[in-house]
């Protein structure tokens, strides 16, 4: 099997990412049999997801309260005695947030959207929004389920926001889009409209 996802930071810490719904996941968190059946169960239908030495077998090792989200969090210890940390995908790398609640404004960072224009709509301040875009580059999330792949060329180009000819009306359709899917308040349209409007006339956009 090919190098799993699971991977160490810059500091040391090492995790292992699984899909587990909220409710699931608080469910058997407690329950040390239901815990390790579910990790059985993710290393059969996805073990790209686990360190190489994971099928060598493993035991629990202990668990502690993430402070930023109150949640419980376990810990493995596998035959190499190196400890794994379990993250619920709903946990965004390193505890900072819920992924429900920041998708939207990540999202719309592909756009563009500066953090301060983030900060103002959904709250928070723009470092917190720019760490967060960070924390998605860290190493310890570095990795997809094919790792040895050979991307195109033309994957490989670095994109850019479009700034040629660009159309004011264009941003708008797509503000009003977003509004509408992310539940944001219609009060909060006009600071992503003057943001548009600014790109329109300077010709670029800051992040």
């Amino acid at each position: 099997m090919a190098e799993g996802i699971a991977t160490r930071s810059s500091r040391g810490h090492r995790t292992i990412c699984l899909p587990i719904e909220e409710e699931d996941y608080l469910r058997i968190i407690h329950d040390p049999k239901a815990f390790r059946r579910t990790l059985d169960d993710c290393f059969r239908q996805t073990p790209e997801l686990f360190p190489v030495n994971f099928a060598l077998g493993y035991e629990l090792k202990d668990d502690r309260m993430s402070a930023k989200q109150q949640i419980p969090i376990r810990r493995i210890l596998l035959k190499d005695d190196s400890a794994y940390s379990i993250r619920p995908s709903f946990l965004m790398p390193y505890m900072t947030a819920r992924t429900a609640d920041v998708e939207g404004p990540l999202f719309l960072r592909k756009f563009g959207v500066p953090f301060w224009a983030l900060a103002r709509v959904f709250g928070g301040d723009p470092m917190s929004w720019y760490r967060m875009e960070c924390g998605l580059g860290r190493f310890s999330v570095v990795g997809t389920t094919v790792r040895t792949a050979t991307l195109p060329e033309h994957l490989l180009a670095d994109q850019q926001f479009p700034t040629r000819d660009f159309r004011p009306e264009n941003m708008l359709v797509l503000i009003s889009h977003f509004a509408n899917s992310l539940r944001i308040m219609p009060s909060r349209i006009p600071y992503l409209t003057a943001w548009a409007n600014g790109v329109a006339r300077n010709g670029y956009c800051s992040g």
